[in-house]
């Protein structure tokens, strides 16, 4: 009997993994990269909820970034939002790509939404990545391509 039961546990255990591998979608950073600014998040919100990014993550953001200052305002507006389904630790990446980038965002709405999110985010990690950013943003001028330190 004891068998039989292990038997069944394996048996569900490889009927539950598979349907979850069957959720997961794939992200072609050929299509990514052609598609729209708007249909690049949806494609990112709805991998990150299938977990399905793994090691092409920062190259999803660039690709995010790399249409400048319209990633940025966009970004700003999922900082406003009160649960965004972009992650707000890759918000913050793709602003500080986006400013790199040659978008100075240092005198943006961006950084008003990052400090109030440095004060008033409930997740102490994300109240430090936002004063991070902001601090990282206010040190780099994307026009000369130098940091200056505070």
């Amino acid at each position: 009997m004891l068998g039989r039961d292990t038997s069944r546990k394996g048996l569900w255990l490889l009927i539950a993994a598979s349907v979850f591998a069957g959720t997961c979608c794939h992200v072609s950073l050929d299509a990514f990269r052609k598609s729209s600014l708007s249909s690049q998040i949806a494609q990112y919100e709805e991998a990150i909820a299938g977990q399905c990014i793994t090691n092409d993550k920062m190259t999803l953001l660039e690709i995010i970034a790399s249409h400048g200052c319209e990633a940025g305002d966009t970004m700003t507006d999922l900082l406003k939002q009160p649960n965004p389904n972009f992650p707000l630790q890759d918000v913050m990446t793709v602003l500080t790509f986006v400013h790199s980038g040659g978008c100075d965002l240092r005198h943006h709405a961006a950084m008003t939404a990052l400090r109030r999110l440095s004060e008033t985010a409930a997740d102490p990690a994300i109240r430090a990545s936002a004063q991070n950013t902001v601090a990282a943003i206010s040190r780099y001028d994307p026009t000369t391509r130098k940091s200056s330190h505070p």
